[in-house]
């Protein structure tokens, strides 16, 4: 999967790429259409592959060419299903939300009844999961607005590493599933930017996963929204 992912752009994917914008659309600030381009490409042709080149060797953009950056992965989409684990079943193809809807509506049936093992889940917020990195122009020329945006399916892969982190917390010593969760393995179960965790009602094993929170915070840089969870 590395090799394609890694690939270099070719002069097809720049060609294409730009051929596939609507006519009257325009992709810069100067309002100069797709179809100036698409007509013009004989003679600037070389030019503007030079300058896509250069935005994927060096990762920089002129602000005057585009006032929002936004994160182009769609190779990502094509390998997701095979290295997305089962707890994640939004933006994967083939996946729908729903089934880890139905699942949890399943492992908390009857939660308020007593005469099993005690149970624990945790209802967690990702603070601010997809407003995270773009610019936006404001105003005149040269003034603009910082925001953040992520690419969903940046953010899937980010969340897979919490599957791994929750993975090891699984292994630690005395850590419990909880009761339901343990023939499966199921730690949590992921809803985009919302989360479900499952864990045996022990104080110890619940200070576990916040510790895992924490870290995958540390590392990744989303954090728990504590007023939403």
């Amino acid at each position: 999967m590395i090799s394609p992912l890694t690939a270099s752009i070719t002069d097809d994917e720049i060609r294409i790429a730009l051929f596939s914008i609507l006519d009257d659309k325009a992709p810069g600030l100067d309002g100069f259409t797709s179809l100036f381009f698409k007509r013009a490409w004989n003679i600037i042709g070389i030019d503007f592959r030079d300058a896509v080149r250069h935005f994927f060797a060096t990762n920089e953009m002129p602000r005057c060419v585009n006032a929002t950056r936004i994160a182009l992965v769609p190779k990502f989409k094509v390998v997701l299903p095979d290295i997305i684990g089962v707890s994640q079943s939004a933006f994967v193809p083939g996946r729908r939300i729903s089934d880890n809807i139905l699942l949890t509506q399943k492992l908390l049936r009857n939660y308020h009844l007593g005469g099993t093992s005690p149970r624990c889940a945790l209802k967690v917020d990702i603070r601010k999961a997809f407003d995270t990195s773009f610019t936006v122009f404001l105003g005149p020329p040269g003034v603009f607005g910082k925001g953040t945006l992520c690419s969903p399916y940046l953010f899937v892969l980010a969340m897979e590493g919490l599957a791994v982190i929750f993975w090891e917390t699984s292994h630690s010593p005395g850590f419990h599933y909880h009761w339901r969760c343990r023939r499966a393995a199921i730690t949590h179960l992921c809803f985009a930017d919302d989360l479900m965790v499952f864990c045996r009602a022990v104080a110890s094993f619940v200070s576990l996963i916040k510790s895992a929170l924490d870290y995958f915070a540390k590392v990744i840089g989303l954090v728990t929204n504590a007023e939403k969870s």
